[in-house]
């Protein structure tokens, strides 16, 4: 708690607290969060799990980028981590993390109501992500998750832990097995990073427990036998030297996952720390392109039950969520007509209020009005950002 206190926002520009969530077994879990200073409409929530042996604390500085791009972050340290109870490094069940993790985000969003929310996880993190959203009940309040180097089908140092894992996790749960620990392999090509992680207290170093290697055995058992299941939007990233959890494994979530919305991003030579690569800034602000195409044929929205205009709120509504998690994300909305199609608004090109103007062939002129995005005047011209497009 002393770590938190002294680190209340960094530069001034994020006010940083803490709380304490007690779990249903009656755990109490160590929980924070991060928000803009200032009277900045959030655009939306964002939930931060982090991996194995670590906590959320680490994730300070990627949640105050995310407060400078609109967002309210959460985060949770899960049982047996920072400052959560239990004995540290040592997980009784993963089951209780994602239990932990689904109350939570049950909380939050209720506390927050009207914002989307989305869920970041890291490693193990990522993992208890996928098996929340298993859940219709927890992925319909989900908007869309974020995973680096998600602990999917995690292998054991040697086939043999594999066989006696169970009995191990049974007869001595807590003990620290020296003997499945891999060779140790670092998790960031960058010095400083390393430095920081291994000499941060809250950090367990030690041998892995019996029982928590178990239970990460069997969830990312459970994950691979389960991907058609997972339907959430999702991003999931992964560096293709990570040493720790298999990249090839991410490549078969995003293969065989249901998700109608779903990208993956494999990043040559970066280790499992993606998010303390040197690249991080890169990864933090990955770029990913929209293109949206709306019909304005007036004779097709007079034979429809919504109007054009109810339709343009829902279309905001939807841009906004894909701006979410970053505004380096473009968004492109082309108008169609008849015979033509007109740019009407380019992300990329301006941060203006989105409008749209109706085709020489489509409806009279239509605005979205005022955008969650940045609150500009409603009556913005689009005329200086408008490009003529070739016939379609």
């Amino acid at each position: 708690m002393r770590r938190v206190l002294e680190d209340n926002g960094g530069d001034g520009s994020s006010v940083r607290d803490f709380s304490f969530f007690t779990t249903e077994r009656g755990d109490t879990l160590f929980t924070q969060s991060w928000t803009r200073v200032g009277s900045v409409k959030n655009r939306g929530l964002v939930v931060l799990l982090h991996g194995l042996n670590e906590h959320s604390g680490r994730y300070s500085d990627f949640a105050k980028q995310l407060n400078v791009n609109g967002f309210k972050v959460y985060g949770l340290d899960w049982i047996g981590h920072g400052g959560s109870d239990g004995l540290h490094a040592y997980v009784p069940s993963l089951d209780y993390a994602v239990t932990d993790l689904s109350s939570f985000l049950e909380k939050v969003i209720a506390e927050n109501p009207g914002l989307p929310c989305f869920c970041v996880g890291h490693s193990t993190g990522g993992a208890i992500i996928l098996k929340a959203m298993l859940d219709p009940k927890i992925e319909s309040q989900v908007s869309g998750i974020v995973l680096t180097s998600p602990a999917v089908g995690v292998q054991p140092s040697h086939p043999i832990f594999g066989v006696i894992a169970p009995f191990l996790a049974f007869l001595i749960p807590r003990y620290q097995l020296s003997a499945a620990k891999k060779k140790i392999m670092p998790v960031s090509r960058d010095p400083e990073a390393l430095l920081a992680k291994y000499s941060d207290p809250l950090v367990y170093t030690g041998f892995i427990r019996a029982r928590t290697g178990y239970e990460i055995l069997r969830l990312g058992s459970h994950l691979l036998e389960n991907l058609t299941r997972i339907k959430v939007p999702f991003l999931v990233l992964h560096g293709t030297a990570d040493t720790v959890t298999d990249p090839k494994a991410t490549q078969r979530l995003y293969d065989e996952a249901s998700s109608s919305d779903k990208s993956i991003k494999l990043f040559d030579g970066l280790l499992h720390d993606l998010l303390f690569e040197p690249e991080r800034g890169i990864i933090a602000d990955d770029v990913s392109l929209l293109v949206l195409l709306l019909d304005t044929n007036p004779f097709f929205w007079d034979t429809t039950s919504t109007t054009f205009s109810q339709f343009l709120s829902h279309v905001l509504a939807f841009l906004n969520a894909v701006l979410g998690l970053n505004q380096l994300n473009q968004v492109v909305v082309i108008a169609t007509g008849y015979s033509s199609c007109d740019y009407v608004y380019d992300s990329s090109l301006t941060s203006n209020i989105l409008c749209l103007q109706g085709s020489p062939d489509g409806p009279e002129q239509s605005v979205f009005g005022q955008s969650k995005l940045d609150g500009a005047n409603a009556s913005s011209s689009v005329n200086d950002r408008k490009r003529k497009a070739p016939d379609s």
